[in-house]
């Protein structure tokens, strides 16, 4: 510190001070402090004076007295900090001033110059709170003075433990401040001249704001503002015992970045929690939302929207997204079907990625155990029926036909894996027998030797059954028991024949089945033949006649068709005709024929305004059944509005639709028609449009018969023309070859005026309409 008197005055000083702060990070406090570097600095700072000289008689001198210069050598603080503080957390950082010594270039008969009164302020950051500051020990100091104390004060110097000004003196100083004097250097904090002292370090706890991002700065009073004489905003201040004249100094920093030797970064950590801990969803479901909640340490929690929160199933990243202000993340996520009814966990966990410089990464939340079930199958019960009937003897063996139907009570088609096992008498026969259709069958060959006179008890047992595709589970049921009982047999022989092979769509098929029974073949009369079509019954039995004889007429589905017919057996007067099947008959059945048609409209391309026109449409169809075309409608349309529909009829040998329309308006007007087309069980008859034909309209020009126009009233004025005048007045148009005469506006203007009578005013407003129209 160099101290030169250079005005009558005033002393005005330039105070190099280099410090080095030692901060460390405690966790002490409301929140937990996290891990920080801790920095250690020497930070040069360089100060400059203004003094004020007191002679002990008279005062303020008003000149200098001498020259005398004092200096501070080495003049450094060494200091160290946190980098980082947890919201309303401690850190702790501490101030150290190294070892100074006095040098005395005063003019000798001045004598020693001590220092007294001798203050440095450190400056906290507004919303910090000095939770304590501890000074650590002095050397050097004058014996008998005063001891070191260091006190939280305000801007007035008066102690505060609110403040935000932490000031280390003696007890004494120049001024802001209790105890403060100016010409009497004799008090406080004192050093003798030509001593080497250290000041003693100020270690500061301090409670961090809760701001997330706030840099909280640690510095000297002052610190870029102009030394003052007698202010109050400055580093230093002392007082100088200089034997004669008595002087008084203030300090300050030059450079700003002084008032921040030390920047700690309130930095908020943060935690996350998945909404459950577990979740069941069913397979198959889309966009599961993901929901996390995060939530920090800081008071501005709104930063939380500038993170990001990333998502894990089994450690395996799935995306990220950011949280809202409240902390709230939630991602969709579409987790992998089942492959079978075997439920799949998944862990799911998220972590906060932090805000940078402001909030903290959190750790991994809590797992959240995802399954992913089935779908949940819905009971369908069904109900079994059999049939049986028994076949002719082969190899000695007696076939027994058994038929199963099985039928889910909501009608909806089992699946192929369903399956039924046939039962003799209670003992499982063959293996399970697949249903297709909804039917199953099995032919049970017992000895014909052994059966003859017996009976057998015969049931069908469907076995549950899941299907995935629709999520139903089909509920087992079984049949009630079939008695067959085996006693003689006459052999059967079932016929069937069809009327045709070959069908076109919608044409009846006639099926004929002939029952016999016999080496002669006799016609077995009252007896029911089933029909079927591609193994599955088609309409009710049919009864033969007299000659054994059943019929059906029927239409079939398009396609191939295999026709067969059915005698279940039957026991007659207590002989038992065994069942027969006839021969399959295959039966082509056309698909639905299809015609495609073609429209062309008919209508004169030109027209006259409010007169009527015919518009006639004629629908062709190469190779349409007669009878079909004329089955539709044909809509008009003029200008792109529909103007009329009309049926399709046959018209000497044609199929045409015809309308009349009253063309408005003039100019062109493009026309069109559409034919509706047909469809039934049988035919498909396409729809079509026609071309689009443009029909020039125009206007009409009225003609009117010369009149004789009526004589005047007595009194009256004469109209018909101008004064003196028996013309129509200038512009009237002469009469044509035919005796009539186009009007134009002023003549029917002169009409009016000439008293014409309703006549005149019609033909006035039709003329007008055609002036405008033109």
């Amino acid at each position: 510190m160099r101290v030169k008197k250079n005005t009558p005055a005033y002393r005005r000083n330039s105070l190099a001070v280099v410090v080095c702060l030692s901060v460390t990070a405690s966790t002490m406090g409301v929140a937990q402090a996290q891990d920080t570097k801790v920095q250690n600095k020497t930070i040069a700072v360089t100060h400059d004076c203004v003094g004020t000289e007191y002679t002990r008689v008279i005062g303020p001198s008003p000149k200098t007295l001498s020259d005398s210069v004092l200096q501070f050598t080495p003049n450094d603080f060494k200091v160290t900090y946190p980098e980082q503080a947890a919201p309303n957390g401690q850190f702790e950082v501490t101030i150290a001033p190294s070892q100074m010594s006095l040098k005395d270039n005063s003019v000798a008969f001045f004598g020693a110059s001590d220092i007294g009164r001798l203050k440095y302020d450190i400056v906290v950051p507004e919303g910090v709170k000095v939770a304590s500051a501890t000074l650590g020990a002095a050397t050097g100091l004058m014996p008998g003075a005063a001891a070191p104390v260091a006190t939280v004060i305000d801007e007035e110097g008066n102690p505060d433990p609110n403040g935000h000004i932490v000031r280390v003196d003696g007890g004494h100083t120049v001024n802001n401040g209790p105890n403060a004097a100016i010409n009497s250097p004799a008090a406080g904090l004192r050093i003798k001249a030509k001593s080497k002292f250290t000041l003693p370090s100020l270690t500061l706890k301090l409670v961090a704001t809760n701001v997330a991002g706030q840099e909280l700065s640690v510095g000297l009073r002052g610190a870029g503002a102009p030394a003052e004489r007698g202010g109050i905003n400055n580093s230093f201040s002392f007082a100088q015992d200089d034997s004669i004249a008595d002087d008084d100094y203030w300090c300050v920093p030059t450079n700003p970045e002084a008032g921040k030797l030390t920047t700690t970064r309130v930095v908020g950590s943060s935690n996350i929690a998945l909404s459950k801990t577990e979740l069941d969803i069913i397979t198959g479901e889309t966009d599961t939302k993901l929901q996390a909640q995060v939530t920090t340490t800081a008071g501005n929690s709104q930063l939380l929207s500038q993170g990001k929160v990333e998502f894990f199933v089994d450690g395996k990243s799935i995306g990220e997204v950011n949280p809202d202000e409240s902390g709230l993340a939630v991602l969709t996520h579409t987790f992998p079907q089942l492959d079978d009814r075997e439920p799949k966990k998944y862990n799911v966990t998220a972590r906060f990625k932090g805000v940078d410089s402001r909030i903290l990464p959190s750790s991994d939340s809590e797992t959240m155990r995802v399954t992913v079930n089935p779908i949940p199958l819905t009971d369908v019960a069904t109900a079994t029926t059999l049939t049986t009937w028994v076949a002719a003897v082969e190899d000695a063996h007696l076939p027994v036909v058994l038929n199963a139907s099985v039928d889910a009570t909501d009608s909806s088609a089992l699946p192929a894996s369903g399956a039924v096992q046939f039962y003799r008498d209670g003992e499982a026969i063959g293996k399970p027998v697949a249903v297709k259709n909804g039917r199953a069958s099995f032919v049970d060959k017992v000895s014909a030797e052994e059966a003859t006179g017996k009976s057998y008890s015969y049931t069908a047992k469907f076995s549950e059954v899941i299907d995935e595709s629709v999520a139903k589970r089909y509920l087992e049921s079984e049949s009630a028991p079939v008695t067959v009982d085996v006693n003689g047999q006459q052999q059967t022989q079932t016929t069937l024949e069809a009327s045709a092979t070959e069908l076109a769509h919608g044409e009846v098929a006639k099926l004929t089945s002939t029952l016999t029974f016999g080496e002669d073949k006799t016609p077995l009369a009252g007896q029911k033949i089933q029909f079927r079509v591609n193994g599955l019954d088609h309409g009710e039995p049919v009864v033969t006649d007299e000659k054994g004889v059943a019929t059906l007429e029927t239409k079939l589905a398009p396609g191939e068709n295999k026709v067969t017919a059915h005698f279940y057996g039957e026991d007659v007067d207590s002989v038992q005709y065994a069942g027969s099947e006839s021969a399959a008959v295959d039966i082509k059945v056309a698909d639905k024929s299809q015609f495609a048609t073609e429209v062309d409209l008919v209508v004169n391309p030109t027209a006259e305004h409010g007169k009527e026109a015919k518009l006639t449409a004629t629908i062709n169809a190469e190779d349409a059944p007669a009878g079909a075309l004329d089955r539709g409608t044909v809509s008009f349309f003029v200008a792109g509005r529909l103007v009329g529909v009309a049926p399709a009829q046959a018209v000497d040998g044609k199929i045409q639709a015809t309308i009349t329309h009253t063309f408005s308006g003039a100019g062109d007007q493009e026309v069109y028609a559409v034919y509706s087309g047909v469809e039934d069980d049988d035919i498909q008859v396409l729809p079509s449009q026609s071309g689009k034909t443009t029909v020039a309209v125009s206007a009409v020009d009225i003609v009117i018969e010369e009149t004789t126009p009526p004589a005047p009233q007595p009194g009256g004025s004469d109209l018909s023309g101008a004064p003196g005048s028996d013309s129509l007045g200038e512009g009237s148009q002469g009469s044509d070859s035919q005796g009539s005469s186009k009007v134009d506006n002023k003549t029917l203007l002169a009409w009016i005026l000439g008293g014409l009578g309703l006549s005149g005013l019609i033909a006035l407003v039709v003329g007008l309409f055609n002036q405008f129209n033109r």
